[in-house]
């Protein structure tokens, strides 16, 4: 009997042929961060940031003076103080001694590699998280703080539908709050002349 590949394959217990793997790990989940990449980036040391916020006057277009004239306007004016709560988030990673030791394809056993990976998921997870509109949540020892997402944040320049209101930050709690009803919107669609 010739000795053919086919003969090889089908030897017990996967076959007589040695496997030919690339050890590569090819991401298939390459995902862009542009929110937070674009945001800018610092540390604290509290479950609580605060930061003041100041917002311009709307322009005026009757308040010339006399020239040498003594003002009797005061148009000085202090930001609000506003303040978010951390969000701890966690990815679980369980790796024998066996499987960081042997050797896998790509790494992929390592604990390192599984690290890693759990690392950019976590990235990702923030990027997510920080898009919503979720209200911030003050920790506590049986409620895990919550970060206000950028909706919640947000309270002019948005456009939320004749009945909808919006959130931002609740001076009497300390906390930024969602948009309380979402709003109905209508859909018009405006369809040209056949081409």
């Amino acid at each position: 009997m010739a000795v053919t590949s086919a003969v090889l394959n089908a030897a017990l217990y996967g076959g007589l042929i040695n496997e030919d793997v690339m050890q590569q790990v090819w991401d298939l989940s390459n995902i862009p961060l542009p929110f937070t990449d674009a945001i800018s980036t610092g540390r604290h040391t509290n479950p609580r940031v605060e930061f003041n916020q100041d917002v311009l006057a709307d322009p005026l277009t009757n308040n010339a003076v006399i020239d040498g004239a003594e003002s009797s306007k005061d148009n000085t004016a202090v930001g609000t103080r506003v303040g978010n709560f951390t969000q701890i988030s966690t990815k679980e990673v369980k790796v024998t001694e066996q499987a960081d030791v042997v050797s896998s394809v790509g790494g992929q056993g390592k604990l390192s590699y599984q690290v890693a990976r759990r690392q950019i998921e976590l990235r990702r997870d923030v990027e997510a998280q920080m898009l919503t509109h979720q209200a911030s949540v003050a920790g506590t020892d049986a409620a895990a703080g919550i970060s206000a997402g950028i909706g919640a944040q947000l309270k002019t320049n948005v456009s939320v539908g004749a009945t909808g209101a919006v959130g931002g930050f609740n001076t009497s709690t300390g906390l930024f709050v969602a948009f309380l009803t979402p709003g109905i919107r209508k859909l018009i669609a405006a369809w040209g002349a056949p081409r």
